[in-house]
């Protein structure tokens, strides 16, 4: 079956999309994951919950 130009090329802008949401959400969750860690390697204080809300404060983007 032959397909038009149009659409291969709306099939690989969908695929594209596609990969790009589901990588974001992988690096997403592995950061939620991870943030203790982080947050008392890199923010250490006597109050774990500052580190942590130090930690995940820094992921706010504009």
């Amino acid at each position: 079956m032959y397909m038009s130009q149009n659409s291969i090329q709306k099939r690989r802008d969908i695929i594209a999309c596609i990969i790009g949401n589901v990588l974001e959400w992988y690096e997403f969750s592995l950061f939620a994951l991870l943030s203790p860690v982080i947050a008392s390697l890199f923010f250490p204080s006597k109050n774990p919950v500052t580190s942590l809300l130090s930690a995940l404060s820094t992921t706010v983007e504009n």
